[in-house]
């Protein structure tokens, strides 16, 4: 009986994990996903950390993309990242995620409340030599920029 407690114990906990979501925000947010309202208009960026080129997309000379969708909270963090476009599917998004994490944001003059708002950041990779430019530049709507990680 020992035993099974034993190998039925780490068992729950990864069940329990892996069902495990992000709460959800305990603020009102307001969502510009939809609209042309840029996010400046509430929050003014003071940290930006360049995301770092994934060694598996260096490995195989990929250029890319990641788009996410995120919450700048009350206190000027990204919070509840959400991956909503990428290319090659998952090869930048764990590196993407990163950055994004380490953003800063102070309110604008004209957002007092620290109203937390919904919007989007598109991150692009690419070197020289890349394998794949072509089908990534209609992938990422054909506008890549080169970010260096």
């Amino acid at each position: 009986m020992k035993s099974k407690i034993g190998v039925l114990a780490p068992v729950m906990l990864l069940a329990a994990c892996a069902t495990t979501t992000s709460p959800e925000p305990t603020y009102e947010w307001i969502d510009l996903t939809q609209t042309d309202v840029p996010y400046a208009e509430y929050w003014v960026a003071e940290r930006k950390v360049q995301p770092r080129y994934s060694e598996r997309g260096a490995r195989n000379r990929y250029a890319g993309c990641v788009e996410m969708a995120f919450l700048i909270s009350p206190e000027g963090r990204a919070e509840h990242i959400e991956v909503v476009r990428s290319f090659p599917n998952k090869v930048f998004d764990a590196t993407g995620v990163e950055a994004l994490q380490e953003w800063r944001w102070a309110p604008s003059e004209s957002n007092s409340a620290r109203q937390a708002v919904k919007t989007t950041v598109k991150f692009d990779y690419t070197v020289e030599g890349v394998r794949n430019l072509e089908a990534v530049q209609d992938a990422c709507d054909g506008d890549l920029r080169q970010v260096f990680g």
